[in-house]
């Protein structure tokens, strides 16, 4: 297997597997690989209207599973400015989405970054593994 990369996930994929019940077995799902969440995609995943304790919950599970929280690294002028550029052309992305795809394109620290902004494949994945249990 190839060396382990650093999985950004979003806060997306994060309130999808809190709503269905499986948060842990997102981790489970991205072993061996570190999973880290950009402090803007926290502030995102952290808050829910209508779940009073969605940042216990969430802060919870990053220390049960190991999660990291990180900066955005504001100091880089390129990451900055691509963030700002996704903002513009595509003002539908929350700033979660805009940091974590910024990073992954072009901080050099973290050449072996992958966003993990698709929840469907990592849903897709684990009703695959949810059926194979089931069909044993």
């Amino acid at each position: 297997m190839g060396r382990n990369k650093v999985i950004l996930v979003d806060a997306d994929v994060i309130s999808h597997f809190m709503a269905t019940g499986y948060i842990d077995r997102l981790t489970e799902i991205l072993q061996p690989h570190a999973v880290m969440i950009v402090e803007n995609v926290y502030k995102e995943a952290s808050y829910h209207p209508t779940e009073p304790d969605r940042k216990r919950k969430v802060d919870k599970w990053m220390e049960r599973c190991k999660v990291c929280k990180i900066a955005f690294p504001y100091a880089n002028e390129n990451v900055r400015r691509e963030f700002f550029r996704l903002k513009k052309e595509n003002p539908m992305l929350g700033d979660g989405e805009r940091a974590c795809m910024s990073m992954a394109v072009l901080d050099r620290r973290l050449s072996q970054v992958v966003t993990f902004g698709m929840w469907l494949l990592i849903v897709m994945r684990m009703v695959l593994n949810i059926l194979e249990r089931w069909m044993c």
